[in-house]
């Protein structure tokens, strides 16, 4: 189950309408979100080493000429670490007006070009501010000159606006390799391809090059929390230790001593082992139980051919 924002600080809700107040607390959204921000780092830091589920991809168009790439100029809020950098010459993009709250989401892009009214075609979107949703690689059903809508896609309450649309290349995605020191392939004249990065200083820094190329970026996302109520958070399952931390955190905060000591037990276990005890612990083992679950199945050359019957082909 994917949640949101406004579910987590609603299920907290519930948790801190003590006795001690007459009627219940009344907690605001604005009023949660600093104790949600310490819940949902601890979540990030134990998920860290535990499973994908804070893994991204992103498609974007990286200017020509240009040396460094910072995500936060790319609308990108949560690039922590790249795991993976491809590119590709870019396709011409356009500009994209705004995104809706509708499913499958619409997008606005005025003379796209894209196609004529049914058509369907494949192709990647990046860089929409305020929304999370449109972002990645997607087939386009065409409505008309300006408008076309996102095959599988699914709102997530915001509507999103600027970024770019950009038609599939034919062009195969070839690596990005990293480097650790500048001299080591930064420095010369800018060429055909980028071929390598540094990532330092919160930013990705390149050679630079002749064209503007078409960066597919795999990264370990940030522990930067959202702030929009209406996001989806994008880690599924994991309402009842955010609800239940944030509201632990809260009523410390509002010297409930006795009511933050039972939902931290609740939330990270008796210990206060943040990664094995409570509802986070329980959590973590899904996931590394995920990771483990198998058999894995064997690729050739370790297993047998077979048939489309089934029949092992011998010899």
């Amino acid at each position: 189950m994917i949640t949101s924002l406004q579910n987590v600080f609603d299920t907290a809700r519930g948790f801190l309408n003590d006795v001690q107040v007459s009627g219940g607390a009344v907690w605001q959204n604005a009023k949660l979100q600093v104790h949600f921000n310490e819940s949902y780092r601890a979540l990030f830091n134990c998920l860290m080493g535990s499973g994908k589920r804070v893994q991204r991809v992103v498609y974007l168009n990286f200017p020509a000429r240009t040396t460094v790439l910072n995500p936060a100029n790319f609308n990108i809020p949560d690039l922590g670490e790249p795991e993976m950098v491809e590119e590709r010459p870019a396709q011409a993009a356009i500009n994209i007006t705004s995104t809706s709250i509708a499913t499958p989401i619409s997008v606005l892009a005025p003379s796209h070009g894209f196609g004529t009214a049914g058509q369907i075609v494949p192709g990647q979107i990046s860089g929409v501010a305020g929304s999370a949703a449109p972002w990645g690689n997607w087939f386009f059903t065409i409505v008309d000159a300006n408008n076309f809508t996102l095959n599988g896609s699914m709102t997530d309450g915001v509507a999103g606006t600027g970024g770019i649309a950009t038609i599939q290349s034919a062009a195969r995605f070839t690596e990005v390799y990293p480097i650790d020191l500048t001299a080591q392939g930064l420095d010369g004249l800018p060429t055909q391809y980028l071929e390598q990065y540094l990532w330092i200083d919160e930013t990705m820094q390149f050679r630079g090059c002749t064209n503007t190329q078409q960066l597919r970026i795999t990264y370990w996302a940030s522990g930067t929390p959202p702030t929009n109520p209406n996001l989806n958070i994008n880690i599924d399952n994991c309402i009842d230790f955010l609800s239940v931390a944030t509201a632990a955190n809260a009523a410390y905060a509002n010297a409930w001593p006795a009511r933050g000591d039972e939902l931290y037990a609740k939330a990270y276990g008796v210990s206060g082992d943040n990664c094995t005890g409570g509802l986070l612990g329980q959590f973590i083992k899904i996931q590394v139980a995920t990771m483990q679950r198998g058999p894995q199945r064997r690729r050739l050359p370790f297993r047998d051919k077979r048939s489309r019957f089934g029949d092992a082909i011998l010899g």
